[in-house]
């Protein structure tokens, strides 16, 4: 007999719901008349007492207009949007949120998916040879949880498959987001992308499909066409990370490094 574990994150290849303590995260802070950004190193804080409890963070404000900045700018901004999501990854999958802190989660959310979304109008999608290789990475990132608004999803989507096909982002992009967006919408994923964890009866964490494989059976011949492993190489390899302890923004940043090389 198996038996679900009460993991919070969704498990994929751009992310996995582990254990994990919490740190620090920059936060940028402009103001109308100087564009020139600014940071501030803050720890996180905790909501209760307890040690171990889910931290609070700040949610980042954007006062000066994409069109003001520069693409270097622009990529600081990226950037810190990643360290702040990788810093949610890791307070939702320390223990159950509570409310406090999954609102913080939503709320950043969408302060980081406007912002996006004002960066894509700028400047199209921000790739690795536009804003860096992190800058590309943290765009992705905060796409990928931007599931309150799949008509942005979607439209990111439709320049990444141009993207591909010129071989400016590699292909697993497309296939990460497909099933994030079908995910959202209450539909069977394509690419087993979107993993969970079983515990065995021996309490071995098991990596499964967190929702429905569409046509199973045609699975890895679909991912194969995207450039990505077996889906049974992808779960073992999640189950070794899973029993390795890494933290959930490291598995996370991890993957996605991967896909770029």
């Amino acid at each position: 007999m198996k038996h679900s574990t009460t993991l919070i994150a969704v498990v994929s290849a751009a992310g996995l719901a582990l254990a994990s303590g919490c740190g620090s995260t920059q936060t940028r802070t402009t103001n109308a008349s100087d564009t020139t950004p600014s940071y501030s190193t803050t720890k996180a804080s905790y909501s209760g007492s307890k040690a171990g409890e889910s931290p609070l963070f700040k949610v980042p404000t954007y006062s000066v207009p994409i069109d003001q900045l520069t693409l270097s700018e622009i990529a600081t901004e990226l950037e810190a949007m990643a360290a702040l999501d990788r810093q949610m990854v890791d307070a939702a999958t320390v223990q159950q949120p509570d409310t406090v802190v999954q609102a913080r989660i939503r709320e950043a959310d969408r302060v980081h998916a406007d912002r996006l979304t004002e960066i894509v109008e700028q400047i199209g999608w921000p790739t690795a040879e536009l804003v860096g290789p992190d800058a590309a990475q943290g765009a992705f990132l905060v796409l990928q949880h931007a599931g309150h608004d799949t008509r942005f999803q979607n439209r990111c989507l439709g320049m990444m498959v141009d993207l591909v096909n010129d071989g400016q982002i590699p292909a697993p992009y497309v296939a990460l987001l497909t099933d994030r967006i079908r995910m959202f919408k209450g539909e069977a994923q394509l690419f087993g992308t979107q993993m969970t964890f079983e515990f065995d009866d021996m309490g071995q964490a098991r990596a499964v499909p967190s929702i429905p494989i569409e046509d199973i059976s045609n699975l890895d011949t679909r991912r194969a066409m995207m450039n990505m492993p077996p889906h049974d190489q992808f779960a073992r390899a999640l189950e070794r990370a899973y029993r390795e302890g890494a933290p959930a923004s490291a598995v996370q940043s991890a993957a996605v490094e991967t896909w770029s090389e």
